[in-house]
């Protein structure tokens, strides 16, 4: 098989100016005085030099604006994009998923299946008690399938207890894209659960600022 590309190559002497040449001209223009493109120079292979043509920086630069410019006022162009991560706070999460959003609720993680206690006051709590494993939470998987299996019931009775006890509240849209991954493709909340809460504790605890406020506190107490 012929490879077309082994056909031609750049010349630089000077008639062509670096343009793009069968290798039966470039070697009969070899002994032809040459001209390399210069500091300020670069090869122009746009609309006005479609084979290439050394040229000023500046006019490559208005050649190259006006390609750009007809090109997006004459040939509409279409922009391919995969989502592959949605970061939101978790209302908005809840909202993108179509589940519950977070709070008073009998399993208020997207992520994971962690059971709420319900408390006296009928709101549900996380209990921090030592029978919890906190390494094996029991991740949500396939809430593809979950969702088809919730909107198939057909016994509103026995669909309202499935949306309570696993927090759905509707298919969502963005199912038809099939790059996302429920729920893995909408992660924590990284700006309130951590940002906002953890880093500052940590940076006043490793500054001493969160020790010394402590003894202060205690001692006003005292």
């Amino acid at each position: 098989m012929v490879n077309h590309l082994e056909q031609y190559a750049r010349c630089y002497c000077t008639s062509c100016r670096g343009a793009t040449v069968t290798r039966k001209t470039f070697r009969r223009h070899t002994n032809r005085p040459q001209r390399y493109p210069g500091v300020n120079e670069r090869i122009c292979t746009r609309s006005r030099h479609p084979h290439g043509k050394i040229v000023h920086r500046a006019t490559y630069g208005r050649h190259r604006r006006k390609d750009v410019d007809d090109k997006s006022s004459e040939t509409p162009s279409t922009l391919h994009a995969y989502f592959m991560l949605i970061s939101a706070d978790g209302l908005a999460s809840a909202d993108a998923i179509r589940m519950k959003k977070p709070g008073n609720l009998y399993r208020p993680c997207h992520q994971c299946s962690i059971i709420a206690t319900l408390g006296l006051n009928r709101t549900y709590y996380i209990s921090h008690s030592l029978k919890m494993d906190l390494h094996d939470l029991s991740p949500r998987k396939n809430l593809r399938k979950v969702f088809a299996l919730w909107e198939a019931l057909a016994d509103p009775k026995r669909k309202k207890e499935m949306s309570q006890e696993l927090g759905l509240v509707k298919s969502s849209i963005l199912m038809e894209l099939l790059k996302l991954h429920f729920p893995r493709s909408f992660p924590l909340d990284l700006m309130h659960c951590v940002l906002q809460n953890i880093m500052p504790e940590l940076f006043r605890l490793w500054g001493g600022k969160e020790m010394t406020r402590r003894q202060e506190s205690k001692n006003q107490r005292a």
